[in-house]
């Protein structure tokens, strides 16, 4: 009795576009182009005055990895089998570790958003992805991305910083600390026996023998990636400015600049409500323009 007045109660809310999500700090309610927000028992209300009055059925905004991400006119694409995030939130199942296309016309999104989602991929991984999201967006449409920036996360490791991997067990070195978000599978960070771990002197003698990015990709290269698809939540690249730059040249955008915490050029993705949430102390910000 209770699985179907439960069932029923969905099928209501869904005839009506309402959409409840429910987090670890807050709770949403989406409709028709408001959304209330239930916080620490405040209740805000924010008119979604940026956007057209009811959700496009085809994608316009796309969020790329996003998992549990919602927003009432945006699209996921994620995949489904990673557990990652709530199903009921990816619209578009997608497996960005295969070379594909996005099942996505040309010349039809406005924006993509990817936050914290490439270092998790190969680079023949995002080369495609950036590709697919030129291909995808329309001319002039936007194209944001935020991750982990190995230039300020090179520098806490070299300065002995700590607090800088504040996320990380405190129990870690800064040298495991700094593996985890670069190479997690080599870390001791990561409980799995699979792959060999890499300790604090190793670490050090590799940087001391080798150019530093030199040492990123040899450490990310260790991974493979039916290890990965095992653990798609472990990082197993790096990025800054200068490699994202030129990744997005090679696709063909026109226009490549660095951005900062909630400071897009797009009003729409200066909502720091539903984006750019993910660890901006050490994230990196571009936005590129088709």
């Amino acid at each position: 009795m209770f699985n179907s007045i439960k069932a029923l109660l969905k099928n209501v809310l869904l005839f009506l576009n309402i959409r409840i999500n429910i987090y670890n700090n807050c709770t949403k309610i989406g409709f028709f182009g408001y959304e209330i927000v239930f916080n620490r028992n405040i209740i805000q209300f924010q008119f979604l005055d940026l956007y057209p009055l009811k959700k496009s059925h085809e994608p316009l905004y796309l969020n790329i990895g996003g998992g549990d991400f919602y927003h009432p006119f945006w699209h996921n694409l994620d995949k489904l089998s990673y557990s990652y995030g709530a199903s009921e939130n990816v619209h578009i199942d997608f497996d960005l570790a295969e070379d594909r296309i996005f099942p996505i016309d040309s010349n039809s999104l406005e924006i993509i958003y990817s936050s914290h989602v490439i270092e998790h991929l190969r680079n023949k991984d995002v080369n495609n992805m950036l590709k697919e999201a030129y291909r995808c967006l329309k001319p002039l449409g936007y194209l944001r991305i935020t991750c982990p920036d190995i230039d300020l996360e090179y520098e806490a490791y070299q300065n002995n910083d700590k607090d800088f991997f504040h996320w990380c067990d405190p129990g870690l070195s800064v040298g495991q600390r700094f593996l985890d978000h670069l190479a997690t599978g080599l870390s001791k960070s990561c409980g799995d026996d699979c792959l060999e771990k890499i300790d604090d002197n190793e670490l050090n003698r590799l940087f001391s023998q080798m150019d530093k990015e030199k040492t990123f990709d040899n450490l990310c290269q260790k991974i493979p990636i039916d290890h990965q698809r095992k653990f798609p939540g472990n990082h197993i690249n790096w990025f800054n400015y200068k490699k994202l730059e030129k990744l997005l040249k090679q696709c063909g955008f026109r226009k490549i600049y660095r951005s900062a915490f909630g400071q897009s050029n797009s009003p729409k993705l200066r909502d720091i409500k539903h984006f750019d949430t993910t660890l901006p102390t050490c994230s990196i910000y571009i936005e590129a323009i088709k």
